[in-house]
């Protein structure tokens, strides 16, 4: 058992996606700019720029809308979507600009449903899928910090569907056969899948 262990120990090294970003010149954690904040180089932009075409397309085929939102925004909204009640400790500190306080953005939600609420909308117009490569800051503890498995500052996949309650299974049914799509044409066969429910 302890020779296994040691093995698995060395694998881990050798496969330790630090290591690898830097010997492949792909991204840096720069300490003077703070703990948590990933640098892509230009080998490792390119390669981020090939992975977010791909999933352009992949969204784009499965009937999403793409969208850009903004990296700060009033504090109203975090409080209003619950963001502030519940997940303060994890937020950075507000920001105060020309006597409003802002606050960087830990999640999407609440500005693509700001997005979905800037226009009425028939039960016709169902299903919205809305999908943005989106930008979040989290305030996560320094020893909770481990390359680029736990930053600060992250680009995540993050998507909203707006349609009724009837569409709700094939909604939920073609989301989880889009991220399959996308593990297995990344070569990701080996993973778990958990819903999480209300």
């Amino acid at each position: 058992q302890l020779t296994e262990y040691k093995r698995r120990q060395e694998e881990a090294k050798r496969r330790d996606h630090r290591r690898i970003g830097t010997d492949l010149d792909l991204f840096s954690i720069e300490d003077e700019a703070g703990a948590g904040l990933v640098f892509w180089h230009p080998r490792g932009a390119r390669m981020r720029l090939l992975i977010e075409n791909l999933w352009r397309e992949l969204h784009f085929n499965a009937g999403y809308e793409l969208l850009y939102t903004p990296h700060v925004a009033d504090i109203s909204l975090w409080k209003t979507s619950g963001h502030l009640d519940f997940y303060a400790e994890s937020m950075f500190g507000p920001m105060e600009v020309d006597e409003r306080e802002y606050q960087l953005k830990p999640m999407n939600c609440p500005m693509h449903i700001k997005i979905f609420d800037s226009q009425p909308h028939s039960y016709r117009d169902l299903p919205i899928r809305l999908a943005e490569f989106g930008t979040v800051y989290r305030w996560e503890q320094s020893g909770e910090l481990n390359g680029m498995t736990r930053v600060r500052g992250f680009t995540q996949d993050d998507a909203h569907l707006f349609c009724t309650e009837e569409q709700i299974a094939e909604e939920i049914a073609g989301c989880l056969n889009l991220v399959k799509l996308v593990f297995q044409t990344l070569g990701m066969n080996d993973y778990r899948v958990r819903i999480g429910l209300r």
